[in-house]
Protein backbone atom coordinates (compact mmCIF):
# COMPACT_ATOMS: atom_id res chain seq x y z
CA UNK A 1 0.00 0.00 0.00
CA UNK A 2 1.08 3.27 -1.33
CA UNK A 3 0.89 5.71 1.83
CA UNK A 4 2.35 9.58 1.71
CA UNK A 5 4.91 10.40 3.94
CA UNK A 6 3.25 13.67 6.33
CA UNK A 7 5.64 15.65 4.34
CA UNK A 8 4.86 14.59 1.09
CA UNK A 9 0.85 15.38 2.17
CA UNK A 10 1.73 18.76 3.31
CA UNK A 11 3.37 20.16 0.64
CA UNK A 12 0.71 18.74 -2.10
CA UNK A 13 -2.09 20.03 0.15
CA UNK A 14 -0.08 23.37 0.06
CA UNK A 15 0.46 23.30 -3.98
CA UNK A 16 -3.49 22.42 -4.23
CA UNK A 17 -3.90 25.10 -2.40
CA UNK A 18 -1.74 27.42 -3.88
CA UNK A 19 -3.12 26.40 -7.66
CA UNK A 20 -7.05 26.74 -6.59
CA UNK A 21 -6.13 30.32 -4.72
CA UNK A 22 -4.39 31.28 -8.17
CA UNK A 23 -6.87 29.65 -10.40
CA UNK A 24 -10.05 31.66 -8.46
CA UNK A 25 -8.02 34.66 -8.55
CA UNK A 26 -8.13 34.78 -12.05
CA UNK A 27 -11.16 34.27 -12.48
CA UNK A 28 -12.24 36.94 -9.90
CA UNK A 29 -9.52 39.10 -11.97
CA UNK A 30 -11.48 38.67 -14.87
CA UNK A 31 -14.82 39.46 -13.66
CA UNK A 32 -14.01 42.77 -11.77
CA UNK A 33 -11.93 44.34 -15.16
CA UNK A 34 -15.22 43.33 -16.90
CA UNK A 35 -17.61 44.78 -14.28
CA UNK A 36 -15.20 48.01 -14.16
CA UNK A 37 -16.08 48.48 -17.95
CA UNK A 38 -19.69 47.76 -16.73
CA UNK A 39 -19.38 50.67 -14.04
CA UNK A 40 -17.00 53.01 -17.07
CA UNK A 41 -20.36 52.75 -19.67
CA UNK A 42 -22.76 53.55 -16.54
CA UNK A 43 -20.64 56.81 -16.26
CA UNK A 44 -20.46 57.58 -19.54
CA UNK A 45 -23.93 56.80 -20.52
CA UNK A 46 -24.99 59.57 -17.68
CA UNK A 47 -22.49 62.04 -19.10
CA UNK A 48 -23.41 62.10 -22.38
CA UNK A 49 -27.14 61.79 -21.71
CA UNK A 50 -27.57 58.18 -23.47
CA UNK A 51 -30.84 57.06 -22.40
CA UNK A 52 -30.61 54.02 -23.97
CA UNK A 53 -27.42 53.50 -23.44
CA UNK A 54 -28.27 53.52 -19.35
CA UNK A 55 -31.19 51.55 -19.75
CA UNK A 56 -29.03 48.48 -21.85
CA UNK A 57 -27.33 48.35 -18.47
CA UNK A 58 -30.27 46.76 -16.54
CA UNK A 59 -32.11 43.39 -16.85
CA UNK A 60 -35.52 43.88 -18.19
CA UNK A 61 -37.13 42.67 -15.09
CA UNK A 62 -34.84 45.25 -12.47
CA UNK A 63 -36.04 46.78 -9.51
CA UNK A 64 -34.81 50.35 -8.40
CA UNK A 65 -35.16 50.03 -3.82
CA UNK A 66 -35.55 53.60 -2.88
CA UNK A 67 -34.79 53.56 1.25
CA UNK A 68 -32.41 56.98 0.81
CA UNK A 69 -35.40 59.48 -0.28
CA UNK A 70 -38.21 60.77 1.23
CA UNK A 71 -40.53 58.45 -0.29
CA UNK A 72 -39.31 54.73 0.16
CA UNK A 73 -40.55 52.19 -2.47
CA UNK A 74 -39.11 49.86 -4.53
CA UNK A 75 -40.22 49.96 -8.45
CA UNK A 76 -39.38 47.82 -11.89
CA UNK A 77 -36.33 49.86 -13.50
CA UNK A 78 -38.54 51.32 -16.52
CA UNK A 79 -40.59 53.68 -13.90
CA UNK A 80 -37.38 54.57 -12.58
CA UNK A 81 -35.84 55.35 -16.56
CA UNK A 82 -38.89 57.10 -16.95
CA UNK A 83 -38.31 59.59 -13.83
CA UNK A 84 -35.06 60.16 -14.91
CA UNK A 85 -35.47 60.83 -18.75
CA UNK A 86 -35.86 64.92 -18.53
CA UNK A 87 -32.95 64.62 -16.93
CA UNK A 88 -30.69 62.29 -19.25
CA UNK A 89 -32.48 64.44 -22.30
CA UNK A 90 -31.38 67.64 -20.96
CA UNK A 91 -28.04 66.33 -20.70
CA UNK A 92 -28.09 65.16 -24.31
CA UNK A 93 -29.23 68.36 -25.39
CA UNK A 94 -26.21 70.67 -23.40
CA UNK A 95 -29.26 71.82 -20.70
CA UNK A 96 -26.88 70.81 -17.96
CA UNK A 97 -24.25 68.70 -17.08
CA UNK A 98 -24.67 65.38 -15.26
CA UNK A 99 -22.04 62.98 -13.85
CA UNK A 100 -22.39 60.01 -11.37
CA UNK A 101 -19.13 58.31 -9.58
CA UNK A 102 -18.90 55.07 -7.95
CA UNK A 103 -16.82 54.02 -5.13
CA UNK A 104 -17.07 50.28 -3.54
CA UNK A 105 -16.76 48.84 -0.34
CA UNK A 106 -17.38 45.41 -1.19
CA UNK A 107 -17.25 43.31 -4.56
CA UNK A 108 -18.58 39.83 -4.17
CA UNK A 109 -19.34 37.32 -7.10
CA UNK A 110 -18.46 34.43 -9.80
CA UNK A 111 -18.20 34.25 -13.42
CA UNK A 112 -22.15 35.19 -13.85
CA UNK A 113 -23.21 37.14 -10.76
CA UNK A 114 -22.33 40.13 -8.83
CA UNK A 115 -23.24 42.20 -5.41
CA UNK A 116 -21.58 45.62 -5.33
CA UNK A 117 -21.98 47.41 -2.38
CA UNK A 118 -20.39 51.05 -2.36
CA UNK A 119 -21.45 55.06 -2.40
CA UNK A 120 -22.10 56.97 -5.73
CA UNK A 121 -21.94 60.41 -6.18
CA UNK A 122 -24.08 61.98 -8.75
CA UNK A 123 -23.99 65.73 -9.43
CA UNK A 124 -26.19 67.64 -11.91
CA UNK A 125 -25.07 71.47 -12.93
CA UNK A 126 -27.42 73.75 -14.68
CA UNK A 127 -26.29 76.23 -18.23
CA UNK A 128 -25.14 78.88 -15.52
CA UNK A 129 -22.59 76.43 -13.86
CA UNK A 130 -24.89 76.52 -10.52
CA UNK A 131 -24.92 73.20 -8.78
CA UNK A 132 -28.73 71.89 -8.93
CA UNK A 133 -28.28 68.41 -7.72
CA UNK A 134 -25.65 66.80 -5.75
CA UNK A 135 -26.43 64.14 -3.49
CA UNK A 136 -24.45 60.82 -2.20
CA UNK A 137 -26.07 57.56 -1.84
CA UNK A 138 -25.07 54.30 -0.20
CA UNK A 139 -26.21 51.74 -2.76
CA UNK A 140 -26.10 47.90 -3.46
CA UNK A 141 -26.41 46.37 -6.95
CA UNK A 142 -27.34 42.69 -7.73
CA UNK A 143 -26.00 42.08 -11.21
CA UNK A 144 -25.97 38.99 -13.36
CA UNK A 145 -23.41 38.12 -16.48
CA UNK A 146 -25.65 37.23 -19.49
CA UNK A 147 -24.30 36.62 -22.97
CA UNK A 148 -24.10 40.19 -23.88
CA UNK A 149 -22.60 41.33 -20.58
CA UNK A 150 -23.26 42.01 -17.07
CA UNK A 151 -26.81 43.08 -16.35
CA UNK A 152 -28.26 44.94 -12.80
CA UNK A 153 -31.28 43.27 -11.57
CA UNK A 154 -31.60 45.18 -8.58
CA UNK A 155 -30.02 48.81 -7.46
CA UNK A 156 -30.70 49.49 -3.82
CA UNK A 157 -30.15 52.87 -2.84
CA UNK A 158 -30.06 52.35 0.78
CA UNK A 159 -29.37 55.73 2.85
CA UNK A 160 -27.93 58.98 2.35
CA UNK A 161 -23.53 59.10 2.51
CA UNK A 162 -21.52 61.94 3.86
CA UNK A 163 -18.58 63.72 2.09
CA UNK A 164 -16.56 61.81 4.89
CA UNK A 165 -17.87 58.18 3.82
CA UNK A 166 -16.94 59.10 0.24
CA UNK A 167 -13.53 59.98 1.07
CA UNK A 168 -12.87 57.14 3.60
CA UNK A 169 -13.56 54.96 0.21
CA UNK A 170 -10.69 56.31 -1.91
Amino acid sequence: MNILKPTKLITTAILFLIFSNSLFGQKDSTRLVELDRYWDKYVQAVKEGDFEGLKSLYHNDAVLVKAASVIRTSIPIDMALAEWKEGIDNTKKGKQIDEVEFRFSQRIGNETTAHETGIFMFTSIDNYSKVKIKYLVHFEMLMIRESDGWHALMEHQKSDSTQEEWDALN
